[in-house]
């Protein structure tokens, strides 16, 4: 009897061993198929605009943008009835780029579980790699392929096919990818936000590659008004001007969220009510317009001055800027200086800097010779005194000026920026390039490099644009430049640049 209780234990352990062995070889079969999917994915094109999508989608307010989604002309396009080509366009500030966000997670849950593909680009000045009609093209076909259960054969074709031959695909062949992978489903959604941050160069081309794609997706456009270089066949255009009730919730749900101006309603219960009147009178259909203002209002400590700040709002984005300027002006030494300095850095840079990289960059003076950790700004104070020209992204914690209209406006209006902001600029990548702890030479193995450049934040930075800088600066700057020894150095040794391996 105790034997054959043994026995009968023995073999449930045995199948209970099996099991999770066998529970095991899955997660890890599992686990490796994952990664090779990743792989081949990345091998298309390596980054994608989740973050990017979740984020700005994250910023809008509960019940706004509602009018779009209920509009005609987009309830057309989205069953790709007479319509293949949506075109929002609109002012600066209008909240194209959150309505974007809204469409598409409208999409994704209107679709769920349907046999559709989805793909979206989200374009910046900022950001070089949204500027390339190839890139773009890239991601759109990344995007599609994802959505297959498995990797289709056709992309892992096109993937060994151009490594065999150590080239790039070209836009026709990206384009053709695109077209083959859309085939097997029913639709295919690409929405593209801000094409005219693109170089028009750029743009015009991706947009005749998007004409050869209308008989493959269902597209999704927004920019300010510009002129197509190509007629689509099935277009309608909606133009985009922020609704007053949209504008009107998200003004009442900003008020509440700022505590001075809380304060002030509730001594006088009729200011909340003047304040969302003002601004729509003045905000000219732009969400920015409306933000820019209500974060002026939010600064002031009593009901008068508030009140008397409302009488004299700018009713443009020109007007704002220039006004917040003065602002900032008027705040004296050292605010002003510094957060000049701040927004002149982020004016100049090639692309986009995380609040680290900017702290140390201001950090540096011209004779240093090391980093000062006494030196480095506090980004709160820095955007604290911006008067709403500076704002921090807490997810990527990378700093940038409030919009891309502002970059415009810096650009017409140089004097509102420090003298030779570019030069400076240049001189803080060189002169940080040139600290002792450099003149050893590059890094010995990867771990001593991601510690060196955990320590030197503005390293990364400094390293890959420092020519850049450099080469649309004074020939004075450039015999100051190879002054420096460690700049002597980069020239002889490019291996003393974390950009090129060390």
């Amino acid at each position: 009897m105790l034997a054959n209780v043994t026995l009968v234990s023995v073999q449930q352990l045995k199948e209970d061993i099996g099991q999770q062995h066998k529970a095991v070889m899955n997660h890890l079969e599992g686990r490796e198929a994952l990664t090779s999917r990743e792989a081949v994915l990345t091998s298309l094109w390596s980054r994608d605009f989740d973050r990017k999508q979740k984020h700005v989608f994250s910023q809008r307010k509960e019940g706004t943008g509602q009018w779009l989604l209920e509009c005609a002309e987009f309830k057309s396009w989205l069953r790709g009835v007479s319509c293949q080509t949506l075109w929002c366009y609109g002012i600066p500030g209008g909240g194209k780029t959150v309505l974007t966000s809204i469409a598409v997670n409208h999409v994704s849950e209107a679709t769920e579980g349907l046999n559709v593909a989805i793909a979206y680009i989200y374009c910046d000045y900022k950001d070089e790699t949204t500027h390339s009609e190839f890139e773009l093209l890239a991601s759109i076909a990344r995007q599609v392929a994802s959505h297959y259960a498995q990797i289709p054969a056709a992309v892992i074709q096109f993937r060994d096919r151009n490594a065999e031959k150590k080239r790039n695909p070209t836009s026709d062949e990206w384009l053709a990818l695109i077209e083959e992978l859309s085939r097997p489903f029913t639709k295919t959604y690409i929405f593209i936000d801000a094409l005219d941050e693109c170089p028009e160069q750029n743009r015009d081309a991706l947009l005749r590659y998007l004409k050869d794609l209308e008989d493959s997706a269902l597209l999704f456009l927004t920019s300010r008004p510009i002129d197509f270089p190509v007629e689509f066949s099935q277009i309608h255009r909606v133009e985009i001007i922020a609704s007053t009730s949209d504008i009107e919730s998200y003004l009442a749900t900003e008020i509440q969220s700022r505590s001075r101006l809380s304060r002030l309603i509730t001594r006088d219960p009729s200011l909340e009510a003047d304040i969302i009147k003002c601004i729509i009178a003045n905000a000219a259909g732009m969400f920015l317009l409306a933000y820019l203002q209500v974060d002026a209002l939010s600064k002031f400590n009593n009901v008068r001055q508030l009140r008397k700040a409302m009488s004299s709002l700018p009713s443009d984005l020109a007007g704002y800027y220039g006004d917040a300027i003065n602002r900032i002006e008027s705040q004296g030494e050292p605010d002003a200086y510094n957060v000049k300095r701040a927004i002149s850095f982020i004016f100049c840079a090639r692309r986009p800097l995380t609040v680290d990289e900017l702290c140390h960059a201001l950090a540096v003076e011209e004779e240093d010779t090391e980093l000062d950790d006494d030196a480095l700004p506090a980004h709160e104070i820095l955007v604290g005194a911006s008067a709403g020209l500076l704002r921090v992204d807490r997810k990527s914690q990378v700093i940038g000026l409030a919009h891309h209209t502002l970059q415009e406006y810096l650009e017409l209006h140089p004097a509102a920026l420090p003298p030779h902001p570019e030069s400076d600029f240049a001189k803080a990548c060189l002169t940080y390039l040139s600290f002792d702890v450099f003149a050893t030479g590059p890094t010995r193995d990867g771990e001593a490099l991601v510690r060196r450049l955990r320590k030197y934040q503005f390293l990364d930075y400094a390293s890959h644009y420092w020519g850049y800088h450099l080469r649309s600066q004074s020939p004075e700057l450039t015999v100051w430049a190879f002054t420096r020894r460690s700049i002597l150095g980069l020239t002889k040794s490019p291996c003393h640049c974390p950009a090129n391996g060390s």
